[in-house]
């Protein structure tokens, strides 16, 4: 779609690479610009070390849920000083969360539950699938040209193109993946 020429394989030239860079930089950009609905998961943590729960690769932490009572978040440095059994949770560092009440059994990890953004994670391999929805991938198509034509061919109208289709395509799946249902109800009084 750029003009070249196909190639066979990701990694068979230098401009098959630097497409394939493209396509993964386009996945990470997107991954970043919302929290899009088919990234929202709940997952339970991968491992615990008392009341730290490792989720993994996620983009960033929602919520935390115990059985049916959800937990509230608290800073770090505020969690550091209240009791431990006042249903909250807080960050401690990157992909990982404590709870206020740790759990001693595996019955009890299990019962935590974890509402995150999930990381978009490029593929790399030939074989590899993209980790977005068919619908959207030409959301990382037209990014992905963006940069490719930028960098590759050094053609900035053309890029400035696919920059503004990429826009418009970003703007109409924001308004139709928004979370809230259409007809939904609201605290204001119909008059």
């Amino acid at each position: 779609m750029s003009g070249e020429r196909p190639v066979l394989s990701l990694t068979s030239t230098p401009v098959a690479r630097k497409a394939t860079s493209a396509l993964q930089e386009a996945v990470q950009e997107i991954a970043l610009l919302d929290d899009w609905a088919f990234t929202r998961q709940r997952i339970n943590a991968f491992s615990w070390a008392g009341d730290t729960a490792d989720l993994g690769d996620v983009q960033r932490i929602i919520g935390v849920v115990y059985n049916k009572t959800t937990y509230a978040y608290i800073d770090p440095a505020t969690f550091d000083r209240m009791t431990s059994n006042n249903n909250s949770w807080t960050t401690d560092g990157y992909s990982t969360v404590r709870v206020s009440r740790a759990p001693v059994t595996n019955a009890e990890q299990l019962a935590y539950k974890f509402d995150v953004i999930s990381a978009l994670i490029p593929p790399t391999t030939p074989n590899g699938k993209f980790p977005i929805p068919d619908r959207l991938m030409p959301m990382v198509t037209k990014r992905a040209l963006c940069m490719f034509v930028l960098r590759h061919l050094d053609d900035a109208p053309l890029a400035a193109q696919y920059n503004n289709e990429f826009e418009v395509f970003v703007q109409l799946v924001r308004n139709r993946e928004r979370y809230t249902p259409r007809g939904s109800a609201n605290l204001y009084r119909r008059h």
